[in-house]
């Protein structure tokens, strides 16, 4: 693993010498194209998700290849407040966030960042790109440079929702700076209006999480929270008898979602969090597809969401594709009632007359004449015709049957 040494109390630094209050053995400096940093060595562990950047940047510039893009560059900036090709290039190699402020860039200055009340700093982390402030977002939106982003992403990228990570899944950061005080809900309402905006710039703007906070303007979240997790970890123990899909019940076939960070990557099958991950959808997977989670994906109306940037993954995107594709229709349709049957089985009903009966029982389950199977479930039609799908270890949420009640016709599908 390399990692970066952490600050020291009296604040951040770039000096090598001052960055840590106790100086590690093994340390050594590296020039990246944001200045020099303290980085340290560990061969029992993976690298942390920052570190490589430091080493592309030390490549990039070592090499050359950073000074021959930079003159290859067909950008053309205009305005007398755009930052110059090599600052803006560099930022993006480092791995800039829009949240964050970069000493990369010659607009980002510290008393633009947001500050507690006591006049420090928050902790805005230490990237390869340079020292991170957090960025006052509604200064940035007063100065119009949140506008002025978006004008220029359409113009680089054209339409299509901008995701804005992390905004939907946090209370709204303050701001204590004396020149421009924000409170949390005066923030909520900034971000709302920049969800707005990018909306009607990039013909649509979605996020992290389900969060009300902006909701009528987002498309799509990649998930609400953690409630079906903690309940299944037991953390809600005398406290919940179960999670039902209170919020998709109001927001299904308006905003795209997953209705939970434990169904992320649900086709990568349970996930190992032991090796320290600090959240779901950051441990190791066992490559068993839960069946449970196969089914609660049909249950809440969710749709797959799976973080990867590997190629081996493709089988399991497949995978997920196939369970998801007999019910896809149903997103942008009103969910419109959600009733437990009897233990372990649920129905899940649609404005177009649509319904779900999911069954995690080890028994089938008869319904007004239907055999719902042991981990699977139908989907049943406007018109009452029926489709049969069971878990298989091998294929996943698979098609058994379909009949058409008219015809009485039924088909056996492989």
């Amino acid at each position: 693993m390399l990692y970066f040494q952490r600050a020291s109390k009296e604040g951040r630094t770039n000096d090598i010498e001052k960055y840590s209050t106790k100086q590690a053995s093994g340390v050594q400096k590296i020039e990246t194209l944001g200045g020099d940093y303290a980085l340290k060595w560990d061969d029992e562990t993976q690298m942390s998700v920052n570190a490589h950047n430091a080493l592309v940047s030390a490549f990039f510039k070592a090499g050359g290849v950073f000074d021959r893009l930079v003159e290859s560059c067909p950008l053309r900036l205009t305005s007398p407040n755009a930052s110059t090709n090599r600052e803006t290039l560099g930022a993006a190699i480092v791995g800039m966030d829009f949240w964050r402020i970069r000493r990369t860039l010659s607009r980002h200055v510290p008393c633009r960042a947001c500050r507690y009340a006591n006049g420090q700093f928050p902790d805005g982390g230490f990237w390869p790109g340079g020292l991170a402030y957090n960025l006052c977002t509604k200064k940035a939106l007063d100065l119009g440079w949140c506008q002025m982003d978006f004008a220029r992403l359409r113009d680089v990228i054209g339409l299509g929702p901008l995701f804005f990570d992390v905004m939907s899944a946090i209370e709204p950061r303050r701001c204590g700076h004396p020149a421009h005080k924000v409170t949390s809900d005066e923030m909520g309402a900034v971000y709302s209006r920049l969800f707005e905006l990018a909306a009607d710039a990039m013909g649509g703007a979605a996020s992290e999480c389900g969060f009300d906070l902006g909701i009528r303007h987002l498309d799509y979240v990649n998930h609400l929270w953690h409630e079906i997790g903690f309940w299944k970890s037991n953390r809600y123990k005398g406290f919940l008898s179960g999670v039902f899909p209170v919020w998709e019940l109001v927001y299904h076939g308006v905003v795209f979602y997953t209705s939970d960070r434990w169904l992320q990557n649900h086709t990568y099958g349970n996930e190992d969090r032991s090796n320290g991950a600090f959240d779901f959808g950051w441990g190791i997977y066992d490559r068993n597809e839960d069946p449970e989670k196969a089914l609660k994906m049909v249950e809440f109306g969710s749709r797959p969401i799976l973080y990867t940037h590997s190629f081996s993954d493709i089988p399991s995107i497949v995978r997920a594709w196939r369970e998801y594709r007999p019910v896809r229709h149903l997103q942008k349709e009103e969910m419109t009632e959600h009733r437990e049957i009897c233990r372990n089985v649920f129905e899940t009903a649609y404005g177009d007359g649509s319904r779900t009966v999911v069954n995690y029982g080890s028994a089938a389950f008869g319904l007004d004449g239907i055999s719902v199977p042991s981990l699977g479930y139908v989907l049943i039609g406007p018109d009452d015709s029926t489709r049969t799908f069971a878990f298989d270890s091998r294929d996943g949420l698979a098609e058994q049957t379909r009949q058409n009640e008219d015809t009485g016709n039924t088909a056996r599908r492989r």
